[in-house]
């Protein structure tokens, strides 16, 4: 907009109200109270509500108080001023800089597309324009210079209201070819423009929206600073205590007696019972078996920590008749070998020692009261080369490597050794065997070696601490 003709419009505006003012004064108590043109346009500190025309389904609000946005009232401060007066919307011609005002919208337009902006970016053809509307008893009037809307001209009244301010703007605007647009018959050489092409091209850039309460935005703007400040602050924290668990647990992982110690808890649960517990059910089993079942004769025993698994070899019975002479106390699962000839088959039974004889209860290793090295290869070693002096009886005791772990035990503080033996001998000598807390029997055999001899050979591990 020319910044001449604003300044020579709104020049002219002021001296009219001026003369105007002792003649009304002085006429008020003679004149009845009936609506006007400063009715249609009041500026009173009370926000009127928006008001709007509906055109095929969109509303086109009027009664926009504009106001040039310059770089020392800029946008914010009139939004944030408008706020603080009572305003809630607001459309902005952006071409020129202009920032309209409006009221709450009605409860039924929750949208609306301010007037003013249509004809002034689809309609105005430049200089000093009136568009002129009417839809029922609503009359609209917009006034244009040079495509920006004039303030105090974006009003909606009555036909009496709107036709006055018309007038008013001829008088002021005497020196400027005015052109009239709309869709109404009481204005002279007025040009045709339908309200249908304004809802048409209504769009996002005429809409009205809502005012923003900068204090808030600021507020919330500052919580928002000292959120991320927070969060960044206890993410640093966490980043830090996070470093010092990975720091911690790779000295950890280069620790070799920690690693050590870890792998060791797990490898002693597999060791097994110490001492003669094992044994005395082995023998307590043993003692159960018949020689001979239905016609099948007993050929081998072996028993480890939990089973105890017998093979009988057929001397003249059948697999039906040895299942039907097997004691049912023995609790055996039966299963027929046919991989030889018929004739010379064998039956396998399996069974379990905890359904045979209560179990008290698995211990293992107590490494805290094991003897060191040295000591127990000299005892059992001892007792070992004792019973080497029967007749027929052969002992083995091996040297021992690190136990539940891998590596030099003499690099370690508190390593585990592990060493095996066995015992091979006549059946008679099995009950006299000891077995020392330190010593874990894993396995034992028995084999028939003619109708009354029975030869038995034990297996197992030893346990030291090595230093």
């Amino acid at each position: 907009m020319s910044l001449a003709l604003m300044l020579n419009f709104f020049q002219k505006l002021k001296s009219r109200a001026q003369a105007a003012a002792p003649v009304a004064a002085r006429d008020a108590h003679e004149v009845p109270s009936s609506p006007s043109a400063e009715d249609a346009r009041d500026d009173s500190a009370q926000v009127p509500t928006c008001q709007s025309m509906v055109v095929n389904g969109k509303n086109l609000a009027f009664g926009g108080a504009w106001t040039p946005a310059s770089e020392e009232t800029g946008w914010k401060k009139i939004l944030s001023t408008a706020f603080n007066d009572g305003y809630t919307h607001y459309a902005a011609h952006e071409h020129e800089s202009t920032v309209g005002l409006f009221g709450a919208l009605p409860k039924d337009a929750p949208n609306a597309y301010a007037a003013a902006l249509v004809v002034a970016q689809h309609f105005s053809a430049g200089g000093t324009e009136l568009f002129v509307f009417q839809t029922g008893e609503q009359c609209g009037l917009v006034g244009l210079m040079e495509y920006a809307p004039i303030p105090g001209y974006d009003v909606m009244g009555t036909q009496e209201q709107i036709q006055q301010l018309i007038r008013e703007f001829h008088d002021i605007n005497t020196s400027q070819l005015v052109h009239s647009y709309g869709n109404v018959n009481w204005v002279a050489d007025i040009q045709s423009l339908e309200l249908n092409k304004l809802a048409y091209k209504a769009d996002a850039k005429s809409k009205l929206k809502r005012i923003p309460n900068i204090k808030l935005r600021v507020l919330m703007g500052l919580v928002s600073v000292l959120c991320v400040a927070a969060c960044l602050f206890g993410f640093q924290q966490y980043l830090e205590m996070r470093q010092a668990e990975e720091d911690a647990l790779a000295a950890t992982s280069r620790n070799p007696n920690l690693l050590y110690e870890q792998s060791l808890a797990f490898a002693l649960k597999t060791t097994g019972e110490p001492g003669a517990s094992h044994l005395q059910v082995w023998r307590q089993f043993f003692a159960k078996v018949p020689l001979n079942v239905g016609g099948w004769n007993f050929k081998t025993l072996e028993c480890k920590p939990l089973v105890c698994d017998i093979v009988w070899a057929r001397s003249s019975g059948t697999f039906k008749s040895f299942e039907t002479q097997l004691p049912p106390a023995m609790k055996a699962v039966t299963t027929f070998k046919l991989d030889t000839d018929l004739v010379k088959a064998e039956v396998h039974t399996q069974h379990k020692l905890t359904e045979l004889f209560p179990a008290d209860g698995q211990k293992t290793v107590d490494i805290k009261n094991l003897p060191v090295e040295r000591d127990v290869q000299k005892l059992w070693g001892s007792q070992l080369q004792d019973l080497s002096l029967l007749k027929n009886l052969n002992v083995n005791l091996s040297k021992t490597t690190l136990f539940g772990g891998q590596g030099n035990p003499a690099e370690l503080m508190r390593p585990i050794v592990k060493g095996t033996w066995s015992i091979e001998h006549d059946i008679w000598s099995l009950p006299e065997l000891p077995m020392p807390d330190y010593v874990v029997p894993e396995n034992l055999k028995v084999a028939r070696s003619d109708a009354r001899d029975f030869r038995y050979k034990i297996e197992g591990s030893y346990y030291a601490k090595a230093k």
